[in-house]
């Protein structure tokens, strides 16, 4: 005979099965992503910018106060990641130089972005639901793990993962989860449409961190004001006001940030300026990099780490006039059906919204694209396929089951091997690189850098090959010139090393920082070669005013063949 006790009891008994079913789920998250990404754990750094933030940097190397207060201050390569500067000193700690350690925190940190997206789908699934059957419960947490599974395993993660450079992403990432859950929780229990001061503040905190580690997050308050809107349901009469409200000191720390960001990238003269801004050339980028990430997700293949601006950029080119036709039909079909797609309209919203920074209305440098943008974008589109896989199994938990689970099974098979060999292209520099030509033979950086890693491992002629044919694309790309300048000066064409060196310093937008001290420590020493030894005393000194390490060498061996002039040069 059974008492109440009983009943209860046996009710309960259901809550140890769904504990150990998330606890299996999360465990094969994790593995997936670890198995995936695997290979990247050999790799090394890379002259794409590893080397010049970790390999020739020694300000962010410690957790004391010298490294702390240059983390806060330095606009080092045209960004402001002061946190991300201290996480990375604190890796240096403990692994030093050895990159596997960099590539291990990467990865343990996407792993735990991939839980993240797990507990996302699950809380966004169950956010209007009631009280839940077993089964329903069952269906939303696989249906939850299965498209954490394939956001960890793809390839458009690799640059993220895999590259030490890219690292500052993936903390500003589960950060930037975290808050959107905790307002997510806070606006469902909150009454008459608002949410509770203790988790207004705990969001706001998280938003700042999150912005610390990374701009990428600048698009959150944007993000849950749709999901206030589409989402939520708290757009309602009465409530719009303090919703608004609610936003304000988010949009005044987005626009501090967004401000520091524009400064930074000035500050590297990365930013292209707005004087050369063409509104319809940013819309024809924009929109075809909205259909690049997407077609990218369905089909990645030929990854690149970077994808150049073609000279066919217009709108009018069949490629993206077409991406526009699709992006503006997609949105206005999504308003139109707003009432009965709600959800869809919410995440292909927060997926528009949390691009728009790095679409190209703004245009840094010369990349078309960024496999990188589409970490945290592709996240609303996951939850969508989370849902969708929900619904397939309501086919029949037995039979949509069956139907579902050997499909992600197989798709994640296939996902997995493709990134394992991803990653592996990003093992060296000249597996990077070489890869790349071999996509895109017309890509300049692609032939700089590869030239550049040659030249470090004494292959001059190949290198000189590959510099040759850098400038020969772009005849105004600083760094091959440099690059070609420091190999002239390995074969004693020191004449020529100069003419390298000299033009360089004509070239706008100019090199700064070490970048430009490496150029006259270069022509410091095509000048000594020269036994112009002036030329070699000023350029060696400008090299060592910029910060250049090096360039103590070459001013011991001038002190010892000449006398220092008595002016002294001035860097520019």
């Amino acid at each position: 005979m059974h008492t109440a006790g009983d009943t209860r009891h046996g009710s309960s008994g259901k809550r140890p099965q769904a504990h150990w079913l998330s606890a299996l789920l999360l465990v094969v998250i994790v593995a997936a992503a670890v198995v995936a990404h695997a290979p990247g754990l050999r790799n090394e750094f890379l002259n794409w910018d590893d080397d010049r933030n970790f390999l020739q940097n020694a300000d962010y190397r410690g957790i004391g106060l010298a490294q702390w207060r240059w983390a806060w201050s330095t606009y080092h390569l045209g960004v402001w990641q002061p946190l991300a500067w201290m996480l990375l000193g604190a890796q240096y700690v403990a692994f030093g130089m050895d990159p596997l350690g960099y590539h291990a925190t990467s990865l343990a940190i996407h792993a735990l972005n991939a839980v993240l997206v797990y507990f996302l789908c699950r809380q966004v699934l169950r956010l209007h639901g009631g009280v839940e059957s077993t089964s329903e419960n069952h269906r939303i947490a696989l249906a939850s793990a299965s498209a954490a599974i394939l956001f960890a395993v793809h390839p458009l993660r690799v640059e993220a993962v895999t590259w030490v450079s890219c690292q500052p992403y993936l903390p500003a990432v589960a950060v930037y989860l975290v808050a959107v859950m905790v307002y997510l929780q806070a606006a469902v229990k909150g009454h008459c449409g608002g949410i509770s001061g203790r988790a207004w503040i705990a969001t706001f905190l998280l938003y700042v961190v999150a912005l610390c580690f990374k701009a990428v997050a600048i698009s959150l308050p944007a993000v849950l004001l749709v999901l206030d809107i589409w989402l939520l349901g708290r757009w309602q009469r009465g409530r719009r006001a303090r919703i608004l409200v609610e936003k304000i000191p988010f949009m005044l720390v987005a626009a501090v940030i967004s401000l520091w960001a524009i400064a930074a990238k000035d500050f590297n003269e990365s930013r292209v300026p707005l004087r050369e801004f063409d509104a319809i050339v940013r819309l024809a980028q924009s929109a075809w990099g909205v259909c690049f990430y997407l077609w990218k997700s369905v089909w990645p293949t030929g990854l690149l780490p970077y994808y150049r601006l073609p000279g066919d950029l217009r709108l009018t080119t069949p490629t993206y006039l077409v991406s526009a036709i699709v992006v503006i039909t997609a949105t206005l079909t999504l308003l139109l059906l707003r009432r009965r797609a709600r959800k869809l309209l919410a995440a292909w919203l927060c997926y528009l919204v949390i691009l728009l920074p790095n679409l190209g209305v703004v245009q840094i440098g010369q990349q078309l694209a960024a496999d990188r943008y589409s970490y945290l974008a592709i996240i609303p589109l996951m939850i969508v396929l989370a849902a969708g896989l929900t619904k397939a199994g309501h086919v029949g938990m037995q039979t949509g089951m069956a139907l579902v689970i050997p499909a992600v099974l197989v798709t994640t098979a296939m996902l997995t091997q493709l990134t394992r060999q991803q990653a592996a292209m990003w093992k060296t520099s000249e597996s990077l690189w070489t890869a790349t030509i071999k996509a895109d033979p017309g890509c300049a950086v692609a032939h700089c850098n590869l030239g550049e890693a040659l030249l470090r491992k004494g292959d001059l002629p190949t290198a000189s090959q590959h510099l040759s044919t850098a400038i020969d694309l772009d005849p105004q790309f600083c760094f091959a010139y440099t690059n070609l300048g420091v190999l002239l000066c390995q074969a004693r064409q020191f004449e020529q090393a100069a003419q390298c060196g000299e033009h360089v310093l004509t070239i706008r937008p100019s090199l700064k920082g070490l970048d430009l001290a490496r150029a006259h420590a270069m022509l410091g020493q095509a000048y000594a070669g020269l036994r112009k030894d002036d030329l070699a005393w000023r350029h060696t000194r400008i090299a060592e005013q910029l910060g250049l390490p090096e360039a103590s060498k070459m001013i011991e061996y001038l002190s010892g063949v000449s006398r220092e002039p008595s002016t002294k040069p001035v860097a520019r």
